[in-house]
Parts: C-alpha cells; structure tokens; sequence
C-alpha cells in the first residue's frame, strides 16, 4: 500500500529534510540523504506530494503528525534491521536527533502518548513489534524504549 502524499511529505520533514514544490520539480535540500526507499515512494507519489506541497506551503506539518511518521520510520527500520536489508547508517541517528526534537515540541508526555499509540497501530497495520522487529509475538516491552 503506497502511503499518502501527507504521510510521505511528514517522514521527509521527520528527517529534517526540506520539501518544496518548484514547478513540476520536488526539491529536497539537503540533497542525496534521503532513503532509497522513500525516494521511490516520492517519485511514485510525485503528482500528489506536488499537490499536498501546493496546497501547503504556509505551515508546516504539525508535531504530533510529524511525530508519529518518524516513530513509524523508526519502527519500519527496526523490522527491515531485524529482517536483515540494509539500512543507511546514518538515517537511524538523524531519527532519533528529530524524535528527540519533537518531542521537546510536543511535550514528553504527549510524546510518550503518541509513541505508544504509534507503536499499537504498526502491531495492527504490519503484523510485526516496531520495538524488536518480531513477527506475531506477545513480548511487552519498556515504556519508552526506542530499541536501542
């Protein structure tokens, strides 16, 4: 299922990477950091990542929604690192930087919520634990625990 325009546009800005629509190009700054992944997701999804950019220009994405991207970014690379593919070394520390961020903008309470609502709906939509990658598991885990 390919994420909408919203979402994606959330997980670059997650990554402290900057999105603009000029024209009919999607600008990124800084360049060559984003996820092969997501630029695939990008490039497949570039009529309405332009459009959602158009139509929101003004402000950015809220703390709360731009949270929840990056905890669902950190829990898909928890289930890619665990399945084995390989993941861009830098891309985890750049989340965390930008989860610790926002958090400080949400407030940690209003984090730990999210999170733990976050982590709820990638068990319900994926099947697998964002905090170890386990597949049908029942293990709980700390409060708060990022994995690491």
């Amino acid at each position: 299922m390919t994420p909408d325009a919203v979402t994606l546009v959330g997980r670059v800005r997650a990554l402290g990477i900057t999105i603009r629509a000029d024209g009919d190009t999607l600008v990124l700054a800084p360049r060559g950091v984003v996820p092969p992944d997501l630029r695939a997701e990008l490039v497949a999804a570039k009529p309405a990542v332009l459009a959602v950019l158009r139509a929101t220009s003004a402000p950015p994405v809220a703390p709360t929604a731009a949270l929840r991207a990056a905890y669902r970014r950190w829990f898909t690379l928890t289930v890619a690192e665990a399945d084995g593919a390989p993941i861009d070394r830098l891309e985890p520390s750049a989340l965390h930087q930008e989860i610790v961020r926002l958090t400080d903008d949400a407030g940690p309470l209003w984090a730990d919520a999210v999170y733990a609502d976050e982590l709820r709906r990638f068990r319900w939509d994926t099947g697998r634990c964002g905090l170890c990658g386990g597949l049908g598991h029942e293990t709980t885990h700390e409060s708060g625990d990022l994995g690491q």
